[in-house]
C-alpha cells in the first residue's frame, strides 16, 4: 500500500464523503502515518537493520546511528556474536588481549560544530572513522544535520531544510536533516581490538531502527509493506482524538496494538494528538 491508499481507506472507515469537508486533511493524516511508523519502531520493535561496523586497533567506542532503539545482536569480523554487559561488569568480565568479546552502551554528549566552507566532512562508517558528522547551521534553525556522503562543502552555505529526513546536496557533501539532540548513544567494546590480538575488521550490529516513514510522494523505502494495514487504525484512533470521541479512539488503538503485538493501551488522558 502507499500513502495514499492507506489515507483513502481510513477516511472510509471514518466514513468520510469528501476530503475538502473532512475533520483531517492530508497533512494531518501524513503526519500521523508517520507517528504510527514511529510507534510501530519503539514499542513493537517491528524494523530491524544490520550496518556495518569498521572496527580499528586504536578505537574501541563507537557512536550509534541516529535511529537506533535498541540491539539484537553485535557478530564480530568472524561472524562471532558478542555477549552484551551492563556497565557495572567492566573490570570484572574475563578478557582476551586485543580480542573484543563483549559489549555495553554508554550516552555521551554530541560534538555538534558550525558548518565550515570548504571543509571536509566524513560518514560512518568509513575506514578509521568511527562516529558521524553532525554540523549546525552558523545561524542556528533548531535542527541538525548528518553527513551521509561524504565530500567537501562548498563555499556557501546551503539554505537548510527544517522538514526532517530531508537530504541536502552541498557541494560533494550530502546533509540529512535530524532532530536536534544533546547526545549519542555509543557502543563499547570490551577491550580495545589490536591487529595483532586478532579483534581488528568489519564487525556487524543488527538493532531494532526507526524508519523514516511514508512521505508524501507515496515511496515507502523501508517499512515493511506487510504492517501498511495496522497504521490505518492508528490513523483512526489519531483522527478520533481530534475528535474528542475517547471510545472511538479506544477501539481503534485496541486493534492497532492487537495487530502490532502491543500489551499497552495509550495512558489515561493521552492528549498527544489533541
Amino acid at each position: 500500500m502507499n500513502r495514499l491508499q492507506i489515507e483513502t481507506e481510513a477516511r472510509t472507515l471514518m466514513a468520510e464523503k469528501t476530503a475538502s469537508s473532512s475533520y483531517a486533511d492530508s497533512a494531518d493524516i501524513i503526519n500521523w502515518i508517520n507517528d504510527g511508523i514511529k510507534d510501530m519502531c519503539i514499542k513493537g520493535k517491528v524494523y530491524p537493520k544490520t550496518i556495518p561496523l569498521n572496527v580499528v586497533s586504536t578505537d574501541r567506542d563507537y557512536n550509534l546511528p541516529w535511529d537506533f532503539i535498541e540491539p539484537i545482536r553485535v557478530d564480530n569480523h568472524r561472524g562471532i556474536p558478542l555477549d552484551e554487559i551492563d556497565l557495572e561488569f567492566v573490570g570484572r568480565t574475563f578478557t582476551l588481549p586485543g580480542r573484543p568479546l563483549y559489549f555495553y552502551f554508554t550516552t555521551t554528549p554530541i560534538t555538534l560544530s558550525s558548518w565550515s566552507a570548504g571543509t571536509p566532512y566524513v560518514v560512518w562508517p568509513s575506514s578509521g572513522v568511527h562516529t558521524s558528522t553532525y554540523i549546525v547551521p552558523t545561524t542556528p534553525n533548531g535542527y541538525m544535520y548528518e553527513c551521509i556522503v561524504s565530500g567537501t562543502s562548498h563555499t556557501t552555505q546551503p539554505t537548510w531544510s527544517t522538514v526532517l529526513g530531508t537530504r541536502q546536496i552541498d557541494n560533494t557533501v550530502t546533509w540529512i536533516c535530524r532532530e536536534l539532540v544533546s547526545s549519542l548513544q555509543t557502543i563499547n567494546l570490551y577491550d580495545t581490538p589490536t591487529t595483532a590480538g586478532g579483534g581488528v575488521g568489519t564487525y556487524y550490529l543488527t538493532y531494532s531502527a526507526l524508519d523514516g516513514g511514508l512521505h508524501s510522494d507515496q515511496a515507502t523505502p523501508n517499512f515493511a509493506s506487510t504492517l501498511h494495514h495496522y497504521l490505518i487504525p492508528y490513523i483512526c484512533y489519531r483522527w478520533s482524538i481530534k475528535n474528542r470521541d475517547s471510545q472511538l479512539a479506544m477501539a481503534f488503538y485496541q486493534e492497532y496494538a492487537a495487530g502490532v503485538g502491543l500489551q499497552t493501551p495509550p495512558p489515561k488522558g493521552d492528549q498527544s494528538a489533541i
